[in-house]
């Protein structure tokens, strides 16, 4: 398997890939986050942030129905070491949705070192109408460290 050849990127870095994206949809103010907890890794001092994300409308605005809701485990950890903030250095990331897994998790992985292969088999998507997506981040990523740079962590 082949390694990733960058070493992160900045929250800022990240929201600025992803807005290009997005920009396009009215989708991002959608996303809500149900649960947000932090905790400081043993063994490297990274800052960890978990949440779990939840959206009650699709990409196109409708409005989902109850049973049709899914939640989603969002991370993001900060890869300066003990007292590093996410909010200012490099950040590694994660998302169980659907998007991140098929657009962003490899490519992250690939070309910024910004993920670990975590739902993903390591393979970019070569076919296909979803290929060519120049996602950077699923919109609960956006929603999460939009979050935390609001809160300084």
């Amino acid at each position: 398997m082949a390694t990733s050849i960058k070493k992160g990127l900045t929250a800022k870095q990240l929201l600025y890939m992803a807005r290009v994206f997005w920009k396009k949809t009215a989708s991002l103010s959608l996303v809500k986050i149900s649960s947000f907890s932090k905790k400081v890794d043993k063994k490297t001092g990274n800052l960890q942030i978990t949440c779990t994300t939840y959206s009650l409308k699709d990409g196109n605005g409708v409005s989902k129905r109850p049973r049709d809701i899914k939640r989603h485990k969002t991370s993001v950890s900060s890869q300066t070491g003990p007292g590093g903030k996410v909010s200012t250095g490099p950040i590694k990331v994660s998302c169980s949705c659907e998007s991140f897994l098929y657009h962003c998790e490899y490519k992250l992985w690939k070309n910024y070192g910004a993920a670990d292969l975590i739902y993903g088999n390591g393979k970019p998507i070569v076919k296909g109408p979803t290929a060519d997506v120049k996602m950077a981040a699923c919109k609960h990523l956006v929603t999460v460290v939009e979050t935390i740079l609001k809160k300084g962590l």
